[in-house]
């Protein structure tokens, strides 16, 4: 019985050791990927105006092309920049967006 005990320990060990070290490795690769954009682009940051009828996609739209980013990410940034909880514009509302160089 001591003996299978012993073997049960040794086996959740090294399944331990073999998804902790790949994960450990994919998040450092990830930090670093990050940091690489952090250094390859300039933020700066400007205001607009939200028209009649607009919503998140086809506010962030014309940056997302120009700027080459993917709009979920976007619009998650610029919720976060602006405070905002939720999915809804109010037209009239001004509103601060990153921008990328």
């Amino acid at each position: 019985m001591r003996k299978n005990t012993h073997q049960l320990f040794i086996l959740t060990v090294v399944l331990l050791v073999f998804v902790s070290v790949p994960t450990v490795i994919w998040a450092a690769q990830n930090k670093a990927s990050e940091v690489k954009k952090q250094a390859y682009y300039q933020v700066y940051y400007i205001e607009i105006v939200v028209k009649p009828g607009e919503t998140f996609e086809s506010l962030v739209q014309p940056y997302c092309e120009q700027m080459q980013l993917q709009a979920p990410a976007y619009i998650k940034e610029v919720k976060k920049v602006n405070l905002m909880r939720k999915d809804a514009l109010v037209a009239g509302e001004h509103m601060i967006l990153p921008m990328y160089r």
